[in-house]
C-alpha cells in the first residue's frame, strides 16, 4: 500500500460481505489497516468520512478515510496498483468486496483460503498467507 512517497506492507484478509460505502454514488474500496500502518503512510488527514457497521455492532460507526493505492503481491506476480481508501481499525486488516473485485481476486474456497487472480489459468490455485 502506498500514499505519495510513503509505502507500507500489510497482510489483509478478504472479507466477503464487507460492502464498500459509497461516496458521490461510487464505491470507495476500503482497506482497514492498523494504526502502525497509518503512521508508516505519514498519518494523513481524513479526506472523506464513511459510516460502517462493524461486525457484531448494532449501530454504525463513522470512520475517517484517506486515499491510498494498493496492490496484491504474490511469489510469482504483482497486481496493478488500484485506488482505494484506508480506514484505521483495531482489528485485523481487511479489504472490502469492491476492492477484492478491483484487485482481480477470485475466491475459490474461503474456508481453505484458496483463490486466484481473474486472469490466472483455471489450474492455478493460490493459497492465502496464514502467518
Amino acid at each position: 500500500m502506498k500514499r505519495g512517497p510513503n509505502e507500507t506492507e500489510i497482510i489483509a484478509k478478504v472479507n466477503t460481505g464487507f460492502e464498500s460505502p459509497k461516496h458521490k454514488g461510487k464505491p470507495l474500496g476500503i482497506v482497514a489497516i492498523r494504526e502502525q500502518n497509518f503512521k508508516e503512510l505519514g498519518s494523513p488527514n481524513a479526506e472523506v468520512f464513511v459510516s460502517l457497521l462493524p461486525f457484531g455492532a448494532t449501530r454504525p460507526s463513522i470512520y475517517g478515510a484517506f486515499r491510498v493505492k494498493v496492490k496484491v503481491v504474490t511469489d510469482d506476480r504483482e497486481s496493478d496498483w488500484v485506488d482505494a481508501h484506508a480506514i484505521i481499525t483495531t482489528g485485523k486488516p481487511l479489504i472490502d468486496d469492491y476492492l477484492i473485485a478491483r484487485l482481480g481476486i477470485v475466491i475459490l474456497d474461503s474456508y481453505e483460503g484458496l483463490w486466484r487472480f481473474k486472469d490466472d489459468p483455471p489450474e492455478k490455485i493460490r493459497k492465502s498467507y496464514s502467518g
